[in-house]
């Protein structure tokens, strides 16, 4: 399945993902993700059909400095 990450930007990126379950269990179970160096945390996680062909969409907020 292809995962869509919706950077704060508006820019995304995409990756295939054998096993949707394990991502999305992951996800839960972390504190953020890290995509090319910088540490952002999940806003929001949906399951989008388009043209019948189901995707999940991650959308990240940049992840705050705790001090």
């Amino acid at each position: 399945m292809t995962v869509f990450w919706k950077l704060p930007d508006g820019s995304q990126t995409e990756n295939a993902v054998p096993d949707i379950e394990q991502l999305l269990l992951l996800l839960r179970l972390v504190n953020g993700v890290t995509l090319n160096g910088i540490s952002y945390q999940v806003a929001d996680a949906q399951l989008v059909v388009d043209d019948q062909k189901p995707h999940v969409c991650v959308s990240l907020q940049l992840k705050s400095d705790v001090h």
